[in-house]
């Protein structure tokens, strides 16, 4: 088994570099092989090649070849030899010797016929007389029919000896197995050489090169060059040599890889060969002195034109010049500063081209410092001074050209040059005094380099009178050059407005306002204002259309004023489509009221019954709505009844009046008729009074119900008898339920002359809403019965809020608490305080001090709630002051729902005032707290709460600690 071979890298000192000297070889390593004389070597097929070499002859048949050799045969040799030569088997030649590289090919040719073909051509080559440096090379067939096997003695450790070449043509039936041995070949040796010498020493910039010059019988693998000057070598660094074209080798030396170390450099080389043997030599030192720091700048090239300069920079540093960077500005808070960095020129100085385009184009004085950095981080510094590049390029010239009247427009022609180049050129333009019309146009160039733009009073609302035209250039430095070009008038000479009114007709109370009008803007639209009344309260106002003449038309009719007759005032106003107005009153216009009749009597009087009737006949303009009919006989008219009068086939109205519709009174009625346009319009006519006597009734009963209250959920009903002295008792059943099974017996309550009274109240019926039926049940003292059907009363609120929840109280009671307080410091106001204690009471206290569950249950308490059933079930520190007792004792007794967060919530529309809100705190927060509080919205999705904060307060749904959930707990019973 081979050794592996590994390169033995030497400590520069004064002992190993003479050691290394003496001798040249780093290692003497030896190589055993198993190696058996004069034996026979037997190849087949599936053997590979030996790697020895027999010195007997083998029972392969054997053929002496002619080879080229390295030392030429004498003519007569040759001669000798050509005269015996015959057609050999194998012919081997060995060609393209190369001494300096140590190579030589092998060319085979196989003249035998081998008909199984042939396997493969195996070539051992060695010089070692024990071949333990044999290497048994794999010929590779040519085009040509030949063999070839290109031999290195890279391959036999760089051995430069005489070398022994044998061939061996193996058949693929192993019959026809041929050897031949070929004439040996010298690979002559070379003298081992080294040498080197230092060149480009640059004590500025701490720089040297080494070249080195070397040769070996193996040939050199590598070089490589230490060099250090501290004495402990801690600046050493070893350099790998780079083999040139010419076949030396090249080292670039720098202080920069020597901490930028002054002073004496010393230098070794090491060559290193093929064959694992080496030298080495010391090199001259090198003194490297520290230099003197220099830096010079001077500003050369000034071009005011082109607005540039440039700054050159002489410099010299012991670690050598890192760079130089040199800011230039011209602006005082070098807002458009550059740091450029110098480049390196020929001479060894720097330079650096300044140009304003770097400067936002800026003219002006420019200041420029140098700064020179060295390799060792080292800074130094220098004011260069002031340069000065003025303005000489800018200029902005604009005219107003090719003014148009008629058309109401002109063009604005400008020409602009600046530094920066022009990015963009706007031009304000206006008429109105508070530049409401503005309009900001760009400018677009032209071919010939100028800048237009179109002006036209359709951009400016069509107004009409002086304009004002400024320009602005920006450059693409963001500079601005503004110029006031001047004012140019464009007269109004188009705007007409004419009206008059036409087709009156007073029959049916109409007429036609016609219009002609113009406006450069072109006619918007067209509004007329008419109206009757004083007040204008009939006022309408008409958009005209516009007819195929170009005209434009309103049809007034009295049904769209109330069907108000009288003087009509009309005007005109006429808007344009940049939004000017033109008006004009066009007169007064009258229309009698020539239509409007009413007249009334009344007929089939029953005194015995106590009955009459109303007929009525009547018309109005805008046609009946309705007739109403007051019937009353007392004196305050406390039996008084409205009948609404009842429209006939043949056009006329009709009321049925009864004694049992006022009371059962018997006196003098009094009768008046109301007749209402569907305008509005009212017209009424009293009727003679007359007596009515009722002779034949002696008992009745009547009823009504009066103040309906939606909200609370109650009425009143009043029930009218005949005589009070005949009446035992009054009952009035009420009920909302289709099988009766909430009805309510109330029992009627006398209250004067011949009237009782129920007072009705939700709450008596489950608080229910719906449409409750009343009838009434009077009793006379002969024990007689009477019935009547006084009506229904649909009742539409949400009375279910009134009722008491688990807590003993609702949202309506909690919300009357509240408001009791809104508007004074009971509550609001009252300063936070934390909870700090079991007692409960603490924290209960308005106005002098309540953490946000004690506000809650404070108004829970007042509106007439229980704590005890929050504290029966769940009784933490702080009892009723603790909102995670409210949260555990209502999450089981209430209905409740959960939202992520307070937008959830407000669009879940859920909550309803009175309502509690309860945050559940977030836990990962370090000081986490939970909150409570009262939903105060005034409608579903109102972000209202009234709580406890810093103070007690109103304000919008919010926690003052992170929350991960917001609970809302219903206060209603629902």
């Amino acid at each position: 088994m081979k050794k592996s071979k590994k390169w033995i890298t030497f400590s520069v000192c004064a002992a190993t570099l003479s050691l290394f000297l003496a001798t040249n070889n780093f290692a003497d390593e030896t190589q055993t092989m198993n190696t058996t004389t004069g034996s026979t070597v037997t190849l087949s097929s599936s053997s590979s090649a030996p790697e020895t070499e027999s010195t007997e002859t083998s029972a392969m048949s054997t053929e002496t070849t002619t080879t080229q050799s390295s030392s030429a045969n004498s003519a007569d040799e040759v001669a000798a030899q050509t005269a015996v030569q015959v057609i050999k088997p194998i012919e081997g030649t060995i060609k393209n010797v190369n001494q300096e590289n140590g190579t030589y090919d092998v060319v085979v040719k196989v003249n035998e016929n081998v008909q199984s073909g042939i396997k493969n051509v195996f070539v051992p080559i060695w010089s070692d007389a024990q071949q333990k440096d044999i290497k048994w090379y794999e010929a590779k067939l040519q085009a040509d029919g030949t063999w070839i096997v290109h031999m290195n003695f890279s391959e036999h450790q760089y051995h430069r000896a005489t070398y022994h070449t044998h061939v061996y043509v193996y058949s693929n039936d192993k019959k026809h197995d041929i050897k031949t041995v070929l004439d040996d070949t010298t690979i002559e040796p070379r003298e081992t050489k080294l040498s080197a010498k230092i060149q480009n020493v640059n004590t500025s910039t701490g720089s040297y090169d080494v070249i080195v010059y070397g040769s070996s019988s193996s040939g050199i693998h590598h070089v490589k060059v230490p060099i250090w000057s501290a004495k402990d070598q801690s600046d050493i660094k070893w350099y790998d040599a780079v083999k040139q074209a010419d076949g030396s080798y090249l080292v670039h030396m720098n202080i920069a890889n020597h901490n930028y170390r002054r002073g004496i450099y010393h230098t070794h080389v090491y060559m290193y060969n093929n064959d694992h043997t080496g030298k080495a030599i010391v090199v001259n030192d090198i003194n490297l002195p520290d230099v003197k720091t220099k830096l010079e700048a001077e500003i050369n090239n000034i071009n005011i034109a082109k607005g540039t300069y440039d700054v050159v920079i002489n410099g010299q540093i012991n670690s050598g010049i890192r760079e130089i960077l040199v800011p230039i500005w011209s602006s005082k808070s070098q807002n458009d500063i550059k740091w450029y960095k110098a480049e390196k020129q020929a001479d060894e100085s720097y330079v650096v081209h300044m140009n304003i385009a770097n400067h936002k184009y800026n003219r002006g004085t420019y200041t420029t410092h140098v700064y020179m950095y060295g390799n060792n981080g080292r800074q130094h510094g220098m004011v260069v001074g002031n340069t000065t590049l003025p303005d000489v390029n800018t200029k902005l010239d604009a005219e107003i050209k090719n003014v148009n009247q008629d058309e109401g427009s002109y063009d604005v022609v400008i020409k602009g040059q600046i530094d920066s180049g022009v990015k963009e050129i706007l031009v304000p333009i206006w008429s109105d005094k508070n530049q409401k019309d503005i309009k900001w146009y760009k400018a677009s160039k032209q071919a010939d380099g100028s800048y237009i733009v179109h002006m036209n009073i359709a951009n400016h609302k069509y107004n009409r009178g002086t304009y004002t035209t400024h320009v602005y250039m920006y450059g693409n430095n963001g500079k601005q050059h503004g110029m006031v070009v001047g004012n140019t008038v464009l007269p109004d000479i188009h705007t007409k407005l004419d009206a008059e009114i036409k087709n009156i007709n007073q029959d049916k109370g109409s007429f036609d306002v016609v219009i002609k009008g113009q406006i450069d803007s072109g006619v918007r639209e067209i509004l007329v204002p008419i109206w009757s009344d004083k007040n204008q309260k009939d006022i309408k106002w008409y958009e005209a259309n516009k007819q195929a003449d170009g005209s434009y038309v309103v049809h007034m009719n009295i049904s769209n004023h109330k069907y108000n007759r009288g003087t009509y005032t009309t005007h005109v106003y006429m808007y344009g489509n940049n939004g000017k107005q033109h008006g004009m009153v066009v007169g007064n216009t009258a229309l009698p009221d020539i239509h409007t009749k009413l007249d009334a009597e009344i007929k089939n009087i029953n005194q015995n019954k106590g009955s009459y009737d109303v007929v009525i006949k009547g018309q109005i303009d805008s046609g009946i709505k309705e007739i109403l009919v007051p019937i009353w006989s007392a004196k305050d008219q406390n039996d008084i009844k409205w009948y609404k009068a009842s429209k006939q086939v043949d056009g006329s109205y009709v009321v049925h009046m009864s004694i049992a519709n006022h009371k059962y009174n018997r006196g003098t009625y009094t009768t008046h008729v109301y007749m209402y346009g569907n305008c509005g319009n009212k017209k009424s006519i009293a009727l003679n009074s007359f007596y009515l006597s009722a002779s034949e009734i002696t008992e009745a009963l009547s009823g009504e119900i009066k103040n309906i209250n939606q909200q609370k959920g109650t009425f009143e009903v009043y029930i009218y008898t005949f005589s009070r002295n005949t009446v035992k008792n009054v009952k009035v059943p009420i009920w909302h339920k289709s099988d009766q099974s909430d009805i309510k017996w109330y029992q009627a309550v006398w209250i004067n002359d011949y009237t009782y009274k129920v007072t009705f109240d939700i709450k008596n019926h489950s608080y229910a809403s719906g449409n409750y039926h009343v009838h009434a049940y009077s009793t006379a003292s002969n024990g007689k019965e009477y019935f009547i059907i006084v009506g229904d009363v649909n009742l539409t609120g949400n009375y279910a809020s009134r009722k008491v929840n688990y807590l003993g109280t609702s949202r309506e009671k909690i919300i009357n608490e509240l408001n009791k307080h809104r508007h004074d410091r009971y509550y609001l106001g009252t300063p936070f305080r934390g909870l700090s204690s079991n007692n409960a009471a603490l924290f209960m206290r308005p106005g002098v001090g309540m953490n946000c569950t004690g506000f809650v249950a404070t108004v829970i308490r007042n509106s007439g709630g229980d704590l005890s059933k929050v504290t029966r079930l769940a009784n933490a520190f702080g009892g009723a002051a603790n909102a995670y007792n409210w949260r555990d004792a209502l999450t089981k007794t209430v209905r409740y729902y959960t939202f992520n967060n307070v937008n959830d919530l407000l669009r879940s529309k859920k909550a309803q005032k009175g309502d509690l809100i309860y945050f559940e705190p977030d836990y990962s927060y370090y000081a986490y707290d939970c909150h409570i509080g009262i939903y105060w919205g005034d409608y579903p999705g109102h972000n209202q709460i009234w709580h406890q904060m810093e103070i007690n307060k109103i304000s919008h749904i919010y926690s003052g600690t992170p929350y991960s959930k917001v609970y809302l707990f219903s206060m209603g019973t629902e």
